[in-house]
């Protein structure tokens, strides 16, 4: 079977640590002769291009503004109510012909680069627009294979474009292959959006890593990992901190890990922290490389978000031997086996998150026994040799 000659992974915007972990797994793995790493200028890239080693990757990067990048802008016109719905009117109006000029831009683009495998990696579809239109540029090149992976629940269209959107979506169907990475975001994406293809579902995976020494104590250490932010809903978190320390009296802590991805975010849970007077149990950690550190040095990882798809932290907390308690968003049901390496909890039932945790403080040793089950289920099922065998199998299949 014919190697890969000239493969190009496209980037648009992301959450760091999230889909730009897995952008950069594929990156380090494909069996390519070349490979191009295509990213926003904006973007951040303090994880996607950390130690990048490999002699046949070349980065590049594109300068389009984006459509987010420009409604962030037109917001901070907020104050100037008639600007504002002025520039909020030509945004709508400039959308489509922006998006039209893009795929023009990105096919002479890739057409230089002469590649024949092109690879999308989309936080969320629609996701980054220009995403899903340098997928179409790269369906245009007669040799290249398209292949466009989104990582999160997709969304339904704006009722104003509906009628676009059904054709764009028609577009991406036909032109590419689609993956995902949970079952819950196939199922989504069939009844949002017009996409009919038989949708790959290919589990993320993370690297193996050793087993956590449990070095359990009276005060029971919980971790959150993830950007500050409404979806995440850190401030679940301080309402059932709440209750475990100054209703029950427990010894808890718990570590915030992450930056603020929503303005003001920040501001509302430092005063909800100190509103229930837990700023000695409540630890803001900013943004860190190295999660592992804190999987480690913990008992328990939490997830309070309201909307997800597979994700990574959960894998990380597994691969070093955590338990996780989490809402259920997405596929997380594909992650946890339920009462046997953590709980899944129904959205803002806060009562039933306060129980699971009080369980694991009562009885300790549940977290070891918990801990050890997410160990051998993550490296049964999660390893990243085992994602990147399945891509790997997936692209030379489809290579002409």
């Amino acid at each position: 079977m014919k190697k890969m000659k000239n493969t190009l992974v496209f980037i648009e915007s992301y959450i760091p640590g999230g889909s730009d972990k897995v952008a950069r797994l594929l990156v380090d793995s494909i069996e390519s002769e070349k490979i191009y790493l295509c990213i926003n200028r904006s973007a951040d890239t303090e994880i996607l291009l950390q130690k990048i080693v490999n002699d046949n990757v070349k980065v590049i990067f594109y300068s389009l503004p984006t459509l987010f990048d420009i409604s962030t802008y037109i917001d901070t016109m907020k104050n100037n109510n008639y600007l504002w719905y002025i520039l909020k009117i030509l945004s709508f109006i400039a959308r489509y012909p922006l998006i039209l000029f893009s795929i023009i831009y990105f096919y002479f683009m890739f057409k230089k680069l002469n590649i024949d495998l092109y690879i999308s990696n989309n936080g969320g579809y629609p996701g980054g627009e220009y995403n899903r239109s340098s997928t179409i540029s790269a369906s245009i090149i007669g040799s290249c294979n398209v292949y466009h992976i989104f990582h999160s629940m997709a969304q339904p269209s704006r009722r104003i474009f509906r009628f676009i959107e059904y054709y764009y979506d028609k577009l991406i169907d036909n032109r590419c292959y689609l993956i995902t990475d949970s079952q819950v975001s196939v199922d989504k994406m069939k009844s949002v959006r017009n996409i009919y293809q038989d949708i790959s579902v290919i589990y993320n995976g993370v690297k193996k890593s050793k087993l956590k020494k449990y070095t359990l104590s009276n005060t029971l250490k919980l971790l959150h990992i993830g950007t500050l932010d409404s979806n995440k809903n850190q401030l679940l978190l301080v309402d059932i901190m709440n209750i475990l320390v100054n209703e029950l009296k427990l010894n808890v802590k718990l570590q915030l890990v992450g930056k603020e991805a929503e303005a003001d975010y920040l501001l509302k849970l430092q005063h909800s922290i100190k509103e229930y007077n837990l700023k000695d149990d409540i630890l803001l950690e900013g943004f860190s490389d190295d999660p592992y550190a804190y999987y480690n040095d913990t008992d328990i990882l939490l997830l309070s978000s309201k909307v997800e798809s597979f994700p990574t932290v959960i894998l990380e907390a597994m691969s070093v031997g955590l338990p996780v308690i989490t809402t259920d968003a997405g596929g997380v049901n594909e992650q946890i086996v339920n009462g046997l390496n953590g709980y899944i909890i129904k959205q803002n039932n806060i009562h039933d998150f306060v129980e699971k945790i009080n369980y694991f403080y009562k009885d300790k040793n549940k977290i070891k026994e918990f801990g050890r089950f997410s160990y051998e289920h993550f490296n049964k099922n999660f390893r990243v040799e085992v994602m990147i065998k399945k891509y790997n199998i997936l692209f030379k299949k489809g290579y002409r």
